[in-house]
């Protein structure tokens, strides 16, 4: 027995179940030990093993080992526009599920997701046998990712795209974005479906049928389908404003009805208003449109924002998400401007 293990017996009561860790406790434990680490560069043997011996406990109530620092993917980083100094601040955003499925000479590979609350990211490989060599040309006839239990949200939409490609190996970006509610703790469910290929003529161009589709063929048959957990306590920072204010009013069968902003949430790669019209509205005014004024004097334009924007409504209460171009220091963001009226989120 060495002399960590004698102190980790003579500290530890066998019979011990340790308390599962809240959100900030993660991240201060995380924040500790990359202090101390120096972030993963390397340190001297001995070091090492009294920086670990020091944290122990700390690791064992974790119930992880911190051996060695992961990073975020950099095809998903590229994708988000998350540059290397803005790397370190999703350190803690992020989680590497352990999920895998193989069947049929294709293996599909679960490596990491990111999430705010109200969009998950996922990134997933897909690697074939010998038989067969990826191209422009194969493609699944479906691909789905979902919450297990997506009946429990009243809107949600979910996209599959290709990041990267090498060799027989595809890297895929999924994401799901529900509008109205935060996607809570639970399993994430991605499947896909028979793998296919276009067919093309002799001069290499896509077939069509009379219908002017385009003609394929099904190569490998079968669903490859996998769930893991998801854990809603690992995201990036949050900022959260509740507020009561009458921004603009919308035409209504009768008199014009108010707006009135019910709240704001904020993350590095998002922002989301809910919002009250009461009476008989017009579901068009859905897509609230606003601009985020950061500090120093710039601002995401709602025609920025549109770009990458979803709503959905529920009786009296709308919904409007938007995803940002670029990173956002949430810190820096001042205000929402909505209509004519400016919401300080300070």
């Amino acid at each position: 027995m060495n002399r960590l293990d004698e102190i980790l017996c003579n500290t530890i009561d066998p019979e011990y179940e340790p308390e599962q860790l809240t959100a900030e406790e993660h991240r201060r434990i995380m924040k500790l030990i990359r202090k101390k680490t120096g972030g993963g560069r390397k340190k001297g043997r001995r070091t090492v093993r009294l920086l670990l011996a020091a944290a122990a406990v700390t690791v064992i109530a974790a119930s992880t080992v911190f051996a060695v620092k992961q990073y975020l993917d950099r095809d998903l980083s590229a994708r988000l526009g998350i540059t290397e100094s803005e790397s370190e601040k999703f350190d803690d955003a992020f989680d590497t599920p352990v999920c895998s499925v193989s069947g049929n000479g294709i293996t599909v590979n679960v490596l990491q997701t990111l999430s705010d609350t109200r969009t998950i990211f996922a990134v997933f490989t897909v690697t074939t046998d010998e038989d067969i060599v990826f191209g422009d040309e194969y493609f699944f006839k479906r691909e789905r990712f979902i919450p297990e239990e997506a009946e429990k949200y009243s809107s949600f939409e979910y996209n599959v795209s290709l990041m990267s490609e090498e060799g027989r190996t595809k890297k895929y970006l999924a994401f799901i974005s529900g509008t109205s509610i935060d996607i809570e703790s639970g399993r994430l469910y991605l499947q896909l479906e028979d793998l296919c290929r276009y067919l093309r003529d002799e001069n290499g161009e896509k077939l069509r049928d009379e219908n002017y589709n385009y003609v394929t063929e099904t190569v490998k048959e079968g669903s490859w389908d996998l769930l893991w957990e998801y854990n809603s306590d690992i995201t990036t920072d949050i900022k959260e404003i509740d507020t009561d204010t009458k921004v603009m009013t919308v035409p209504g069968e009768g008199e014009p009805l108010p707006v009135w902003i019910k709240k704001i949430v904020l993350s590095p790669l998002s922002a989301a208003v809910d919002f009250e019209i009461e009476g008989d509205w017009d579901t068009g005014y859905a897509d609230l449109p606003f601009d985020v004024n950061f500090s120093d004097g710039t601002k995401l334009s709602s025609d920025e924002l549109k770009r990458n924007l979803a709503a959905s409504y529920d009786g009296s209460m709308g919904h409007v998400y938007a995803r940002f171009s670029r990173i956002a220091d949430i810190d820096n963001i001042e205000s929402i401007t909505i209509g004519d009226s400016v919401i300080p989120v300070k």
